[in-house]
């Protein structure tokens, strides 16, 4: 009875999360990564292009 108390964690979200990143296969973290380093590039880059203007 004792062990089947530690088997449920804490934090039921936190199951749900391990379930999630464990069901992502190479491809989805492929894509992950390459959003992940995209996105902020893009945000940068139109932030440095409208401070061009005002100057």
């Amino acid at each position: 009875m004792e062990g089947r108390l530690f088997d449920k964690p804490l934090n039921p979200n936190k199951l749900l999360k391990e379930q999630f990143v464990s069901n992502l296969t190479g491809s989805s973290l492929l894509e992950i990564a390459a959003l992940s380093t995209v996105v902020p590039a893009l945000v940068v880059l139109r932030k440095w292009s409208s401070r061009g203007q005002f100057i």
